[in-house]
């Protein structure tokens, strides 16, 4: 039996044989993220979170030695991000 941890809900992996069942154990509403959790989310590396609020482009807190990311300006940082260059086939 494996625990996973999602920002919004906890898992439980039971294997039965070779087939893995996920089953949802409790919901939870995070409201803030560690620099790590942020980094699991989104794919981006810690270097690039570290860039984007040395730049003020994602707002973060500090509490005690631990920096975490607001959930509402997480998900306002992803939004401003530009929308990737569409390329147009030429014939």
């Amino acid at each position: 039996m494996k625990h996973l941890k999602s920002p919004t809900a906890i898992f439980i992996i039971v294997l039965n044989g070779s087939h893995e069942h996920k089953i949802m154990k409790e919901t939870v509403m995070q409201l803030s993220f560690s620099i790590e959790e942020v980094c699991q989310a989104t794919g981006f590396g810690r270097t690039k979170l570290y860039e984007a609020i040395n730049q003020g482009l994602l707002p973060a807190k500090k509490y005690g030695k631990r920096t975490i990311i607001l959930k509402n300006d997480l998900e306002e940082f992803l939004k401003s991000l530009e929308p990737y260059p569409s390329v147009t086939p030429q014939y």
